[in-house]
């Protein structure tokens, strides 16, 4: 028969345990391994490091500390370089003149360019005019070295180059009714030396210098208080073509190491020329300084002249 029924079909056998190549099959869990005992730390003893282990790269400077270490190299190397260009100016700048420096030009006060004075040189046992043990006040050293330079610029007075003078040379700086009386005194002071140099200065003014040399201070202080009559008020005794002297009020600042120092300006109203004197007295010498000048004759040039001569007798 046609429908008689077919055996069924034999079913498949099953998997074998743990086949992978089963579609459907579970892998059984792997079974548990036990981690490894860790190693017991040896007393004393520090754990190597690891061979292959690099070291620690160092730790970056942040980017505000780079920008402030390089600005403050930036400002030191500033502050240096101003230092040093500071500096060199500054040694530049002392070593200039001051006239020359722009903007510190001082006016000239009309002081004369003397040249550098320096005292002759005295022999062994020669005691200095103001020596204690030196009492008659005696200058040892030649008058003609002891005369104040001329100034630069100025031009030699023919008469009075520098050396010796005859009496009625110098007389003659005085009026003609006093030359007489003062040539008679020299007389009997006992006057030993005149010796003078004159000059007529770039500015115009016409200046002489004497020396008059007596036997001691004493003779020479006679002569400048009883025959010429100086006193702080005026002298008694006139220069040439002065018509009355009072006392120069800017003499106040004199030095003190004269024995006696005055100094008279001639008063308005007065002729063409001012007449400006006055007298020294150091030791055995007095010394007349005089100067005159077209219409008014200047103070400052007159009292400096006064000055170095008094520095070269003291």
């Amino acid at each position: 028969m046609t429908d008689q029924l077919l055996p069924p079909a034999p079913a498949d056998p099953p998997a074998p345990a743990g086949d992978p190549q089963a579609p459907d099959a579970v892998q059984p869990p792997a079974p548990a391994v036990p981690p490894a005992p860790a190693a017991e730390a040896v007393p004393g003893t520090e754990a190597a490091p690891a061979p292959d282990a690099a070291p620690a790269p160092p730790p970056r400077t942040p980017l505000r500390e780079r920008r402030a270490a390089r600005a403050a190299v930036r400002w030191g190397l500033a502050v240096i370089l101003c230092a040093g260009l500071g500096g060199g100016s500054a040694a530049y700048l002392t070593s200039l003149h001051r006239e020359d420096v722009p903007g510190l030009g001082t006016k000239s006060d009309g002081r004369w360019d003397y040249p550098a004075l320096s005292l002759p040189a005295l022999r062994e046992g020669e005691a200095q005019p103001r020596d204690r043990a030196n009492t008659a006040g005696t200058h040892f050293a030649d008058p003609r070295d002891l005369l104040l330079p001329a100034p630069a610029g100025a031009k030699p007075d023919k008469a009075l180059p520098g050396g010796v003078v005859p009496v009625d040379r110098y007389v003659a700086e005085y009026g003609k009714d006093d030359r007489a009386k003062l040539r008679d005194a020299l007389d009997v002071t006992g006057v030993r030396q005149i010796t003078a140099r004159g000059w007529t200065a770039p500015d115009g003014t016409h200046a002489r210098v004497y020396l008059l040399r007596f036997p001691s201070a004493g003779y020479a202080l006679s002569f400048l208080n009883s025959d010429l009559g100086v006193k702080t008020s005026g002298p008694a005794v006139e220069p040439n073509g002065s018509s009355l002297s009072t006392s120069d009020q800017g003499w106040e600042s004199a030095p003190a190491a004269f024995n006696a120092a005055n100094a008279f300006v001639e008063k308005a109203p007065f002729g063409a020329r001012q007449v400006r004197h006055g007298y020294l007295r150091v030791g055995d010498t007095v010394a007349l300084v005089i100067t005159d000048h077209a219409g008014t004759t200047p103070a400052v040039p007159f009292r400096q002249t006064m000055i170095l001569q008094g520095q070269l007798l003291a």
